[in-house]
């Protein structure tokens, strides 16, 4: 149940800092791209950087995978969803603005499991 509600936060995180940092990047953005762009970080993010990576080899590794991941599915995005079409730059720029968000949702997975262990 807590990795449920852990996701659902990373989504809602992930929804309001693409929802914030996109429009600054590009001209003015729906909230339909945006819904795309959180799915298609979110997702992978999740089954790899905080499922894989942060339990394997710790919050700074992850975090460093995570920026790489997310620029690289927001740059790609374009091509299999109607996301907004983002220069490498711009999109490893969300992904930092991403991760900053992810640190606090890995010390929250770090913690947890230090107490309860792994689920």
């Amino acid at each position: 149940m807590f990795l449920a509600r852990l996701f659902l936060v990373k989504v809602l995180v992930t929804f309001v800092l693409l929802g914030v940092t996109l429009p600054i990047l590009v001209s003015p953005v729906s909230v339909w791209p945006v819904i795309w762009a959180t799915v298609g970080v979110g997702i992978p993010s999740f089954l790899i950087g905080d499922l894989l990576i942060l339990p394997r080899f710790g919050q700074m590794t992850a975090f460093f995978a995570d920026v790489l991941l997310a620029a690289l599915i927001l740059w790609l995005l374009p091509a299999i969803a109607p996301s907004p079409v983002l220069s490498f730059g711009a999109a490893f720029t969300a992904a930092v603005v991403l991760s900053m968000g992810e640190f606090f949702l890995h010390r929250a997975l770090k913690s947890r499991q230090r107490v309860e262990g792994p689920e």
